[in-house]
């Protein structure tokens, strides 16, 4: 959040649900498309669920960069 904060080029969503990450994957990959790149952080089955929506919307998979957490 601190670096967030001070890089306005940064932006950090926590969605409570599917249906608001969901939303909140089809606006910024319709904004973004491939020019920026989407940092997933979180259970694996949630990142491949993230990942199946992103390229359902055209985003190349190097552009997504994961950080799975493992034991759940």
């Amino acid at each position: 959040d601190k670096i967030a904060k001070n890089n306005n080029k940064l932006t950090i969503h926590y969605s409570t649900g599917r249906r608001e990450l969901a939303t909140l994957i089809n606006n910024y990959s319709n904004q973004y498309q491939n020019n920026g790149y989407y940092y997933l952080s979180g259970t694996p089955d949630m990142i491949k669920w993230v990942t199946e929506n992103l390229k359902a919307n055209n985003i190349r998979k190097n552009r997504l960069l994961n950080d799975p957490f493992y034991g759940y």
